[in-house]
């Protein structure tokens, strides 16, 4: 199985500034990382189809591990 990055980009809102996540595979580390965030820093642009493409000033940027167990729940 191959492990996957996933990306995920909310527009900024009254709620709040706009908000970049990036969830890794868990384990995963700093020097892994580096060479994670060199291949998708230069491509965020696609996330966002308005506004400034060439800078990053007021986004939040949140990197976590992925969760190895998740729960879901109908409701």
């Amino acid at each position: 199985m191959k492990n996957h990055i996933k990306i995920g980009m909310n527009d900024a809102n009254a709620g709040g500034p706009a908000k970049l996540e990036i969830a890794v595979p868990h384990g995963t580390t700093r020097a892994d990382l580096g060479a994670i965030l060199q291949k998708v820093l230069p491509n965020i642009e696609k996330l966002r189809p308005r506004g400034c493409s060439g800078c990053l000033s007021g986004l939040d940027i949140n990197i976590r591990e992925q969760f190895e167990h998740v729960l879901t729940l109908d409701v």
